[in-house]
């Protein structure tokens, strides 16, 4: 088996700083504040919540794993847990727009996993064949991110129009006929064996 290659390249244009997010309806009065997270990041929360300084703080911290993010959110709106972390400003702003009866607010700022460039078949960026089939996630936000991510290390182009929760449309230019596979991201590493890069 071949090791797996991981490209990691930077993104200014639309890697905006991830955000905690609250739903309007939470009680401040509550002791236990419960946070919801996704993946690798419910461990994170984990230790934060044993961690001396949380308690020192007089914080009680509960962590509910989640693994699909609109239930997450969802979650978060309907008051099932306090507070949520995990996505991009872009991604919550459109989740607001195609939810306006779920809204939610932002509280503050954490952190912005790195996205990077995977490949099981090949070790440099630049073997990538013309006509490869890269997977990029199918929601609005982290599509945005992979594509200004290709972009940034000159495999495309993208339209001046393009904005942080942009789609495949708004390629300008795609010299290497490049097919894009548009799946969820949370099952993404799973389809390395079937694509050329993830």
């Amino acid at each position: 088996m071949k090791k797996q290659t991981k490209w990691w390249l930077s993104l200014v244009a639309v890697a905006v700083i991830g955000g905690g997010a609250w739903g309007l309806q939470h009680h401040q009065d509550q002791q236990t504040i419960t946070v919801g997270s996704l993946g690798g990041d419910v461990e994170t929360w984990q230790q934060i919540a044993k961690s001396p300084v949380t308690k020192q703080a007089g914080l009680k911290i509960k962590v509910k794993s989640f693994t699909n993010p609109v239930q997450l959110n969802d979650a978060t709106a309907h008051g099932e847990i306090d507070v949520n972390a995990f996505q991009s400003w872009a991604y919550l702003e459109n989740y607001n727009h195609e939810h306006p009866k779920k809204q939610l607010a932002a509280l503050g700022t954490t952190y912005l996993e790195p996205m990077g460039l995977y490949s099981d078949k090949y070790q440099q960026l630049k073997a990538l064949p013309d006509g490869a089939q890269i997977a990029i996630p199918n929601n609005p936000a982290n599509t945005a991110r992979a594509l200004a991510l290709l972009q940034a290390a000159g495999l495309i182009k993208l339209k001046a129009t393009f904005t942080s929760t942009s789609g495949t449309n708004q390629i300008a230019a795609n010299p290497h006929h490049f097919k894009f596979l548009e799946i969820d991201d949370t099952t993404g590493p799973r389809v390395l064996k079937s694509t050329d890069a993830w």
